[in-house]
């Protein structure tokens, strides 16, 4: 049994979902798959294989951390 972790941008961020727009375009035009990114349910795809005990915590005011534990 392990526990793993997954540190990335939290897309529930209030940072993130308050950014004006000209900065959000800008951030997209270097990610272009940040749409499909931030309406991707990490805590779902994790379950569907297996992980338990999910936890999300804020590591900073950008970005979560996904904890989770398979047997």
């Amino acid at each position: 049994m392990g526990t793993d972790a997954i540190v990335d941008n939290n897309p529930k961020s209030p940072v993130i979902q308050n950014l004006p727009p000209v900065l959000f375009t800008l951030m997209k035009s270097t990610e272009p798959w940040s749409d499909d990114y931030y309406t991707f349910n990490v805590e779902t795809a994790m379950q569907s294989v297996g992980f338990e005990r999910l936890v999300t915590v804020a590591s900073d005011p950008h970005h979560r951390k996904i904890l989770g534990r398979k047997s």
